[in-house]
């Protein structure tokens, strides 16, 4: 998942306001190359193969949910709601407001 820079659309401009930086994950995305963890999920995560349906999530999206998961102890259904509402992780996954948090059932 490449990260590219684009003009915030005006709703988060508003939240960039009262958004809670979490050190501990901007360290942690500073740190990694996640470039190179990409890299080696994509020869085993293969994502677009079907035309209908919803579009494939990044593997890495999915990974980056599953570290949180087990270092904060949640439930894949938990994930799912604490991504939904929480800005710190949008940013450490790398999310913005249009596009949509995986389901619970896609992190089994």
């Amino acid at each position: 998942m490449k990260l590219i820079k684009k003009q915030m659309a005006f709703a988060e401009q508003l939240l960039s306001q009262r958004i809670t930086h979490n050190v501990t994950l901007e360290k942690t995305n500073a740190l990694i190359d996640w470039q190179v963890i990409e890299k080696e999920l994509n020869k085993y995560y293969k994502k677009g193969q079907y035309t209908s349906g919803r579009p494939a999530y990044s593997g890495l999206l999915l990974f980056k949910m599953l570290l949180l998961g087990i270092w904060n102890d949640l439930s894949d259904r938990d994930l799912e709601y604490i991504t939904r509402v929480r800005t710190d992780y949008w940013i450490f996954l790398g999310l913005s407001l249009e596009m949509p948090v995986p389901y619970h059932s896609v992190l089994i």
